[in-house]
């Protein structure tokens, strides 16, 4: 049994949403939670594991930008 979408049905049922109000432009946000288990902090070293997580925050950002 074959199931068929109506498309003309979803478009007509769809909603524009916006968080901003009168369509000006809004900011995203993104909210990582970075964890570093037992091997990391070995690998890199609890000094240094500081500095490791924030270097990948950094790949992170660069990575998803607009």
């Amino acid at each position: 049994m074959a199931i068929r979408s109506d498309r003309r049905g979803l478009e007509r049922n769809r909603i524009r949403r916006s968080s901003s109000p009168e369509g000006s432009p809004s900011h995203k946000h993104l909210e990582v939670a970075m964890v570093a288990d037992d091997l990391v902090v070995k690998r890199h070293g609890e000094e240094y594991l500081g500095a490791y997580l924030l270097m990948l925050a950094h790949l992170v950002s660069e990575t998803v930008v607009d």
